[in-house]
């Protein structure tokens, strides 16, 4: 006959099954909707990728100039991506078919977990791991040389973003590498927290100096209409605030799974320890909280790693950034300013006004112009009166 503690023992034990399906039930919800996201991501960079194109084959030769290399970034980008997604797609049914074994709740589950996940794709585990640092550095080197362009009078503003690239590549390379399975999760928030700092840092140069340029622009021309940030706000919204977010939030969950681990003394939650079962049923549920979690922030900060570089890539092939540093220095601005031409000049409000318009001074009441001729040499007048038509 069975004693009592025997039974109270298969009681704990099956709360820690019941706690173990319920975490592989959440696995499997979080990974099955990142890969819909992702293959949906995927889309969305092939309609962007496509139409930058386009546009790039319809736009006149003279005007295509350091515009190429954007393209070639921005396929590079998404080829990337889309193995890197497919990967994913096939492994998610390895991973649930590795989650059947509910005792290796008694175990190093996480382990048993990643080997039945890369069943029959071994070989493929790196690239898994090598895709995501390869569209992720080309996208911070974009970000980086519009730094370098901006800043090329100043070198040294691009050192620190510069260290924190180089620093970045490091950790990924730290991470790519079989040294880091005991701090798995601090590696990968470390080598999220950085990229992220780099391109918080790198976009407000961008976006400061730019805003500074404008506001001189403005005073120039004395408008109070002028748009002064909205190019500046639109770099900041597409490159740097959803990375950053989104790059912060991933980074402080994988810490914080770090720190659990270590807290309860176990390699994964509900791993080899000297817990009890039924704190392994707690640890269990929490570790399946804290994974979809994650899940859902490493999903939202690889969506924005790969559509931050695919914006501003498609804001330069269809013509609305610039590609070289004479677009955006002063140079630029120090050729002749045109205000208005006829066309303007006839849609003036129907009062009194005056306005410059060539080598004449045109007084403007209501749909008639008085125009004097000068001549700077003898300060002679002769006085027209014509009488505009609409068109």
């Amino acid at each position: 006959m069975a004693s009592t503690s025997d039974f109270d023992e298969n009681v704990v034990e099956d709360l820690v099954m019941q706690a173990f399906d319920r975490l592989r039930l959440t696995m499997a919800k979080a990974t099955y909707v990142n890969v819909a996201a992702v293959f949906f991501l995927v889309g969305l960079q092939s309609i962007l990728c496509l139409y930058g194109l386009a546009v790039y084959l319809e736009t006149p030769k003279e005007k295509k100039k350091g515009r190429f290399p954007y393209i070639v970034i921005s396929i590079t980008i998404l080829v990337a991506s889309s193995f890197s997604t497919a990967l994913n797609g096939f492994f998610t049914f390895n991973m649930v078919k590795a989650m059947s074994d509910r005792e290796a709740i008694l175990g190093d589950w996480e382990g048993a977990f990643n080997e039945g996940r890369l069943e029959g794709a071994k070989g493929l585990s790196k690239v898994t791991i090598a895709l995501p640092i390869l569209w992720i550095t080309v996208g911070d080197a974009v970000l980086l040389f519009r730094c370098y362009i901006i800043w090329r009078n100043k070198l040294w503003v691009t050192v620190l973003p510069a260290v924190m690239f180089l620093a970045g590549i490091a950790l990924r390379i730290v991470n790519f590498t079989d040294q880091v399975d005991k701090n798995y999760n601090l590696i990968t928030g470390l080598t999220t927290l950085v990229p992220v700092i780099f391109n918080i840092i790198t976009t407000l140069l961008i976006v400061g100096r730019l805003a500074k340029w404008m506001r001189d622009i403005q005073k120039v021309l004395r408008s109070k209409k002028f748009p002064v940030y909205r190019g500046a706000l639109a770099i900041l919204i597409e490159s740097a605030l959803p990375l950053a977010v989104f790059g912060l939030c991933s980074g402080v969950t994988s810490i914080v799974k770090y720190r659990t681990e270590h807290q309860y003394a176990t390699p994964v939650f509900g791993g080899p320890g000297q817990e009890t079962l039924e704190e392994k049923a707690a640890l269990v549920d929490l570790g399946a909280m804290q994974y979809a979690v994650d899940m859902t922030f490493q999903m939202l900060y690889n969506a924005a790693a790969v559509l931050s570089p695919q914006l501003l890539i498609f804001r330069v092939t269809t013509g609305r950034s610039f590609t070289h540093s004479s677009q955006v220095t002063a140079s630029t601005f120090s050729g002749p300013i045109i205000f208005s031409d006829d066309a303007n000049v006839k849609r003036q409000p129907k009062k009194a006004s005056s306005v410059p318009y060539g080598g004449r001074y045109e007084r403007v009441e209501g749909d008639d112009v008085h125009s004097r001729d000068y001549d700077e040499s003898n300060m002679t007048t002769t006085e027209t009166e014509e009488k505009m038509t609409s068109k």
